[in-house]
């Protein structure tokens, strides 16, 4: 017995699979309109090739065209954080500058998973993480979040490091992206280091997060932005309280300090005065268990290791 439309059905299917295979060979590799390269020394590393998009990214590749390497001082903090082979969650991977440096860190029995929601930033990170030989990156393309399943995300046309997630579209920038949380990426045993810039979302972030965080061996670095905390619809004080509830150690960082360490009290006090709201200012926080010795006895001896780097 023969069932022709089944078989009909089947040679479609492949056909179309096959037509769909050719059709993502072609665009792999392939970069956005206006992409162009440079290639920079990240602290202490050797030189990375990184393509980027001058006009719609000032701030992250604009200065990386200028030879100048992207928040040294925080790269550096995570240089000392990371331990060879651990693993190394990038949430808000953009085009790859942290995930590279990251990379490097761990080496090749560590590993780094790069989170990256933005299609334009996704084809740039792809393609530096194979431009750099970086075999030890994952990518996973979505945003993190509190929980799994469809989002939207607001493109920036002036900031392409300045995508946010949104509640639902709000103009012909906005697209549908799918989350994930950090729970559910399978992070294997062994020291975590946990870098988030998610422009505000860093709360809901967390909260995805909350069996990653129970465990005794993350260290976390975070972006603490009040501005983009409030727009997205959250606060400066929800962030502080989620960290607090795994964290117990706090160190700001800024561009042309030594880190310093503050207390949760400070650092809210710090969100309505020089980095409130109006000022769009923002700042970097390490957080660390009192229980982890040797992570705060580094952070403590700041001094030595940004000498050494030439950072001041």
């Amino acid at each position: 017995m023969t069932y022709p439309l089944r078989d009909q059905i089947a040679r479609a299917t492949v056909h179309r699979n096959k037509a769909m295979l050719r059709l993502r060979r072609l665009f792999v590799g392939r970069l956005p309109l206006g992409a162009r390269s440079v290639t920079i020394r990240p602290p202490g590393q050797e030189p990375v090739q990184l393509s980027g998009l001058a006009a719609g990214d000032p701030f992250i590749f604009g200065q990386l065209a200028r030879g100048e390497p992207f928040e040294p001082h925080v790269l550096i903090t995570l240089g000392q954080l990371i331990v060879p082979g651990a693993t190394v969650l990038d949430v808000g991977a953009n085009l790859g500058w942290f995930s590279l440096y990251m990379s490097r860190q761990t080496g090749p029995c560590g590993n780094v998973i790069a989170i990256e929601p933005g299609p334009d930033n996704l084809l740039l990170l792809r393609h530096n993480l194979r431009a750099n030989g970086a075999r030890n990156v994952r990518v996973v393309a979505a945003a993190a979040g509190a929980a799994r399943g469809p989002a939207w995300l607001r493109i920036s046309n002036e900031n392409a490091g300045d995508h946010r997630i949104t509640r639902r579209p709000d103009g012909a920038r906005t697209v549908r992206i799918k989350a994930v949380t950090l729970d559910e990426l399978a992070v294997p045993p062994g020291p975590v280091v946990v870098k988030m810039d998610v422009q505000g979302a860093e709360p809901f972030v967390l909260d995805g997060a909350a069996a990653l965080l129970a465990r005794n061996d993350v260290r976390l670095v975070t972006e603490f932005w009040p501005f983009g905390l409030v727009d997205c619809g959250t606060s400066p004080a929800a962030l502080i309280d989620a960290l607090v509830r795994h964290f117990q150690r706090f160190w700001v960082l800024f561009q042309d300090q030594l880190p310093y360490e503050v207390t949760p009290a400070k650092l809210l006090k710090m969100a309505d005065a020089g980095l409130a709201p109006a000022t769009q200012m923002f700042t970097d926080v390490v957080c660390l268990r009192a229980a982890d010795t040797e992570g705060i006895s580094r952070m403590e001896a700041a001094g030595d290791w940004y000498k050494h780097t030439g950072e001041f």
